[in-house]
């Protein structure tokens, strides 16, 4: 998951590292997500089962934690 090749950071590092707050702090700021507590939430809460590898994996288990899934 990454859009810059050149990026030393990675969308895949973010989403399975980072912590819950600063995932939400991203959802709020960045994606204006009125839920943005619940959905990194269930990201990190879903990270424990499985590592994210995916864009695809990422945004539907944010949808799905939204009930927009």
């Amino acid at each position: 998951m990454r859009m810059d090749q050149t990026a030393m950071l990675t969308a895949e590092e973010i989403v399975n590292e980072w912590p819950e707050r600063e995932l939400g702090d991203i959802f709020r700021e960045y994606g204006e997500e009125p839920q943005w507590k619940r959905a990194a939430h269930e990201i990190v809460a879903y990270r424990r089962k499985e590592k994210i590898k995916t864009r695809l994996r990422a945004i539907t288990e944010i949808k799905n934690s939204m009930g927009k899934g």
